[in-house]
């Protein structure tokens, strides 16, 4: 089964809770995610600097590989049978997705430094499936999101910045 025809199984099965896959991936943009992640780390006593340099250079690690890439978003290449339902409609690129990445990080980062909860495994899970649902990103892009996530995660803790 190709990637296209996943993303669009998925948006069908979905469609009964896409407002709700909306509202999840709208708050893992940035502009409200990482307020509210710094927030969360001022409280457990996380050198915000350090953090926030660490998540720049997260950044430009995610955009570089979108560069490199340069993945057509689904709904952007399988027009006639993938919708374009991001209420942002994004215009960079797929392939990885930055939403899964720091889907994963945030979500381990959380789970070492406040507490080990079983809804810290299924948030990035949950952001995975809206990113598909909403036609803005192949199984593979979200995959390997997860997968840097962890890297950066494991690089974070290496580094004594998490």
């Amino acid at each position: 089964m190709n990637e296209a025809k996943i993303v669009h199984f998925v948006q069908n099965k979905c469609e009964p809770i896409m407002p709700f896959l909306n509202f999840i991936s709208y708050i893992f943009y940035g502009h409200i995610s990482l307020p509210l992640f710094n927030i969360l780390m001022y409280f457990q006593k996380v050198n915000l600097v350090r953090m926030n340099l660490f998540l720049i250079y997260t950044e430009i690690i995610l955009v570089s590989i979108k560069l490199i890439f340069g993945r057509k978003r689904p709904y952007k290449q399988h027009t006639d049978y993938i919708k374009g339902l991001d209420s942002k409609q994004p215009e960079s690129k797929s392939f990885p997705s930055s939403h899964s990445a720091y889907a994963a990080l945030f979500a381990l980062v959380l789970y070492k430094v406040i507490t080990p909860s079983s809804f810290l495994v299924i948030l990035p899970i949950i952001i995975g499936l809206s990113r598909m649902a909403l036609g803005v990103h192949y199984l593979s892009d979200v995959l390997t999101g997860y997968f840097i996530g962890f890297l950066l995660f494991k690089q974070g803790v290496y580094l004594n910045i998490i």
